[in-house]
C-alpha cells in the first residue's frame, strides 16, 4: 500500500531501507546547514543520523550500523566545522 513503509511487508528490508533513508537524509540536512546558517536544519539532521544509525543496528545489521557509525563520526563534525 505505502511501498517500503507499510507495515508487516517486508519486516527486515523495510527497517533497512527506512534506516538508510534517515541516514541519508540526515546527511543531507547536516550538509545544507551548511549553505543555510541555522540551528534548526542542524539539530534535525544531526537527529535522522541518530535514527538512521539506530534503526540500522534495531534491524539486526551489525555491520550496515557500524559504517554509518563510521561515516557519521567521520563526516557530520566536518560538515558542521565548515559551516
Amino acid at each position: 500500500m505505502y511501498g517500503f513503509l507499510a507495515a508487516g511487508e517486508g519486516g527486515f528490508q523495510s527497517q533497512q531501507m527506512m534506516a538508510y533513508a534517515m541516514f541519508i537524509i540526515g546527511l543531507a540536512l547536516v550538509i545544507t546547514e551548511i549553505f543555510l546558517p541555522g540551528v534548526i536544519l542542524g539539530l534535525m539532521g544531526l537527529a535522522g543520523v541518530v535514527v538512521g544509525i539506530v534503526l540500522a543496528f534495531s534491524a539486526g545489521d551489525t555491520t550496515a550500523g557500524a559504517v554509518m557509525c563510521a561515516i557519521a563520526i567521520a563526516a557530520v563534525p566536518g560538515f558542521l566545522h565548515c559551516g
